[in-house]
């Protein structure tokens, strides 16, 4: 929800194996998205202002230049700049007892 919200397109998940870490478990998630510069600083921010606390880890960008079509079928004398962006969002789970 968060990528979308901010205007980029999600374009998989991956659950990652969990890893204890003394009273912790760390769950992790791998993203695969697509979108601007806009969006990915706003769903970076998102992700890291959450509570509990989530953190961004080993992402990668990719950027190229687009010329969009306009509606009348030329193109645009401009470009935009999309990101492909693949990055790791984890959390811990405090085991019980712990």
């Amino acid at each position: 929800a968060v990528v979308e919200a901010a205007g980029g397109a999600l374009q998989s998940t991956q659950a990652l194996p969990p890893i204890e870490e003394g009273n912790a478990v760390k769950v992790a998630v791998s993203v695969v998205m697509n979108g601007d510069v806009g969006s990915l600083w706003k769903i970076l921010h998102d992700l890291e202002s959450q509570t509990p606390l989530l953190f961004v880890d080993n992402l990668q960008v990719s950027a190229r230049e687009t010329r969009p079509r306009l509606s009348t079928g030329r193109m645009a004398n401009y470009t935009r700049v999309q990101l492909s962006v693949q990055f790791e969002v984890f959390g811990y789970l405090y085991k019980e007892g712990g």
